[in-house]
């Protein structure tokens, strides 16, 4: 009893720490690593489809991209039957109990329990920046060959049991599109797969796993996007076209990802005022370096910076002329004679002589590649869109391939390197043979 009235009357002190350390950082934010606990994956209903090695990947995959690899946590796995309404109960308690294995997590100490001294001030960050996860499954089934998943993670605050939101990931959405391969772009001039060919189990595994990556990196973007665990630091020096900030990879600052520099920490604050814009080009163990792209001129020493999390995925449209050669069609001119209806067939007016030039509308993607090359602004390019000008014909687009840029403030310089595809469709054949539109494919 004496004992627990003791760890009370340690709680609220460590509380009067925190809020008047709070109160005086108010004005300018650097962030600390936060204590996580993550409670077992749930599966709802809509899951069932899932078997049990299909969970256990999920499982996996969150544990290592929200946890392993995302360093702003030190991580705390809880125990399967955990309840997040016991837990949040008596967290605090929780939490100096264990706080000499929390802080062994926190610290590189060879992994020899014991060795890491608590201090007062360790303490008060394990009480100050505890959180609580609870991952949920909502969605996973097997629809027309392909996954269709959707998961959440439910947030909560231990020292104040409050509780923040959610954050979720889906295919539907963004995660979805996350977990493209570029090269299916290409699919289509498959012939297995024009043909209606459904994809084999080792197809469906690896898609879902794909699926699984879009929507567990959906969800770790989500969460950098939170103002509890996004990455708070401050300008340290300040160059002609950079700037350099005091945090690193201790806290898992990565390559390419974009940083904003702003007057106050505050986003309510009168008169706040966004200095410069950038993308981290170097790190350092706990300095990064940022290339500056806009603004910059009133930079100063001790600024905030604020991490501006996005996807790493551009999608922009694509207008313009192509030029056109005729030798692209030589397999429907000289072909003819396999071409059902091929007595009316020259219907279709294939450009003539040389090239000609057609108008392109299109849709293009691109993913950058940093988080796992290495590679300073190298990206994974798709692209798709409609050629037109050529009567009774009807000619799709799509090509992939690789693209690197170099910037220069707000413009940058790109090498690309790609392969196509045009995909025809003759339209409109005069022709009682021809039982509807006859398709056919060149590749160019």
């Amino acid at each position: 009893m004496h004992s627990r009235h003791l760890v009370q009357i340690l709680i609220a002190f460590l509380f009067l720490l925190a809020s008047t350390s709070f109160a005086e950082e108010q004005a300018l934010h650097q962030s600390v690593k936060k204590q996580l606990f993550v409670f077992p994956v749930e599966f709802d209903r809509n899951a069932s489809q899932l078997d049990r090695k299909q969970r256990r990947y999920f499982e996996n995959a969150l544990m290592r991209e929200l946890v392993y690899n995302f360093p702003r946590f030190a991580f705390y796995e809880m125990p399967a039957g955990s309840n997040i309404d016991d837990f949040l109960a008596n967290a605090n308690e929780y939490l100096l109990e264990h706080a000499q294995e929390i802080k062994q997590k926190r610290v590189d100490t060879g992994g020899r329990y014991g060795e890491a001294p608590i201090t007062l001030d360790d303490l008060q960050q394990i009480v100050e920046n505890g959180y609580a996860f609870v991952p949920r499954m909502t969605e996973g089934k097997l629809e027309k060959n392909s996954w269709v998943l959707e998961a959440e993670i439910k947030m909560y605050r231990t020292h104040d049991q409050s509780y923040l939101g959610k954050v979720s990931g889906s295919t539907k959405g963004l995660g979805g599109l996350m977990a493209l391969n570029v090269l299916d772009v290409l699919e289509s001039i498959d012939k297995d797969h024009r043909e209606g060919k459904a994809p084999d189990v080792g197809e469906l595994t690896d898609l879902y796993h794909r699926k699984v990556t879009g929507v567990v990196s959906e969800l770790r973007t989500n969460l950098r996007k939170a103002d509890e665990f996004a990455i708070y630091a401050i300008v340290t020096k300040v160059e002609a076209n950079k700037f350099t900030f005091n945090q690193g990879l201790d806290l898992g600052v990565e390559l390419d990802k974009r940083y904003k520099v702003w007057s106050t920490s505050d986003p309510n604050a009168e008169g706040r005022v966004l200095l410069a814009y950038g993308k981290v080009r170097k790190i350092e163990q706990n300095e990064s370096e940022v290339q500056l792209l806009i603004g910059g001129r009133d930079l100063s020493y001790a600024d905030q910076v604020v991490e501006d999390a996005r996807f790493g995925i551009n999608i922009s449209p694509v207008i313009g002329v192509l030029p056109i050669s005729r030798s692209g069609f030589e397999a429907f001119m000289d072909g003819r004679a396999d071409i059902p209806g091929e007595a009316n067939s020259g219907d279709a007016e294939f450009p003539e002589e040389g090239r000609n030039t057609e108008l392109y509308l299109g849709v293009g993607i691109e993913t950058n590649t940093a988080s796992w090359s290495n590679l300073s602004e190298f990206y994974l390019t798709a692209e798709g869109g409609m050629i037109g000008g050529v009567p009774h014909t009807f000619i799709f687009h799509v090509n992939a391939g690789i693209t690197k840029k170099y910037w220069f403030h707000r413009f940058a310089w790109t090498w690309s390197a790609r392969y196509g595809a045009l995909l025809i469709t003759l339209t409109d054949l005069d022709s009682e043979e021809v039982d509807g539109d006859q398709i056919n494919e060149a590749v160019v």
